[in-house]
Parts: C-alpha cells; structure tokens; sequence
C-alpha cells in the first residue's frame, strides 16, 4: 500500500514582480519557479516513531510525499522539514511503530 500526502508551504517568492499586478514577471525565474523537482531520502525512525525529514535548499512549497515503506502522518512542519509518525504493518486491520527502522521517503516539489 502506498501513502500519498499533498503538505503546501507559502515562502515569499524570490522575484518581486511575480507578486505585482500588470507587471510582466521575468519568464527564467517563472519557469524555475514552476519546475518539479524530486528527491528521495533514506530515514531512521526515532524512539519516538518519528521521522524528521529535511527540506533541500532550493525548496519552496511541497507537493507530495510518497512512501512506500510505511504511513507517514505529518506531525510539524518547521519550514527547514516536516516530523512525521510513522507506522508499517499497513495491509492488517493494526498498525504497528516503525521505530529503529529506515524508511525511504520521496518528496515532489518546487
């Protein structure tokens, strides 16, 4: 069973004239702006059956995390990553803690 989470972040946009009406905004930072990006980490799952999982320098709003090892509940988003709890066991009627395991989580991104 796979998980899929869709989290949203707001940062203020680098370019200012993305953010003014009438203004024609610079099509090179629209478009980098606008370009997906993926990367997968590997975690460790805490005592506390948590996973923290940093965000790459040149994120600016989360579209989607996937992982296929476990169900990923977001916890907090710190602006510099999000906690999740996590938990295996998915395909029985009880959930069990993931903790001491490695999970491998996949975010999309902009």
């Amino acid at each position: 069973m796979q998980q899929i989470i869709r989290i949203c972040c707001y940062p203020p946009p680098t370019d200012t004239t993305l953010t003014k009406e009438g203004v024609a905004a610079d099509a090179k930072t629209v478009g980098d702006a606008l370009t997906l990006k993926k990367i997968t980490t590997k975690l460790t799952v805490d005592q506390y059956n948590i996973a923290f999982f940093p965000y790459p320098k040149d994120f600016k709003m989360a579209l989607q995390y996937i992982c296929p090892d476990a169900l990923l509940v977001p916890q907090v988003d710190y602006g510099s990553g999000m906690n999740f709890r996590c938990f295996g066991n998915t395909n029985s009627n009880s959930l069990s803690t993931m903790v001491g395991k490695t999970i491998n989580i996949t975010l999309y991104y902009l």
